[in-house]
């Protein structure tokens, strides 16, 4: 799907919506993040890079929050859980545009709480540290050596853990942000 259209973000939520019913859940993750890092220039990356970041990191999480927040709204209960980035919480060098949207994403969240929390929407944002998948270029085989360069104490992590763990969050309704530190810290 293209998140950077509004509308198929829209006819995506219809179509889910015709065929199981209402939303009560939306979880949005989607991301990206720079395959070389630049540790001497913050600047460096293309505005192409930056606006698709923006377009990513952002604008996915608020074309899919837009579709789904009228109808739970009008059931005064719902739940948005926003999946941004440990980097939206602490800088990471070397990819600037990406902690950058990030942390924009971490605010959206909670400006979405702030606006919506007494209507009864539940907003969260699950910050996850370095996750092991092929979107990241950290695969597991080849994960532990790409990250010992970054940082001496974090593992990346596998995709299941980090989301068994959000659920466990989110089914005891406690925290609205979660950083989810590397393995075995």
């Amino acid at each position: 799907m293209r998140r950077r259209d509004a509308s198929a973000v829209e006819s995506l939520v219809r179509a889910a919506e015709a065929r199981y019913g209402r939303v009560d859940v939306l979880v949005s993750n989607a991301g990206f993040g720079a395959r070389a890092l630049d540790l001497d220039d913050a600047l460096s990356a293309p505005d192409g890079v930056w606006q698709r970041m923006w377009d990513v990191h952002v604008m996915a999480h608020a074309r899919a929050c837009r579709a789904v927040l009228p109808g739970m709204l009008e059931r005064g209960a719902g739940c948005l859980v926003n999946v941004a980035s440990a980097a939206g919480l602490l800088s990471q060098t070397g990819d600037t545009p990406y902690s950058v949207t990030k942390h924009a994403a971490v605010g959206l969240a909670e400006s979405l709480a702030i606006t919506y929390g007494d209507r009864g929407i539940q907003v969260a944002v699950v910050c996850p540290q370095y996750v092991a998948t092929a979107i990241t270029g950290l695969e597991e085989s080849t994960a532990a050596g790409a990250l010992r360069a970054c940082s001496r104490w974090s593992r990346p992590r596998r995709p299941s853990p980090t989301a068994s763990r959000a659920d466990a969050s989110l089914s005891s309704r406690t925290p609205r942000c979660w950083l989810l530190p590397a393995q075995g810290r």
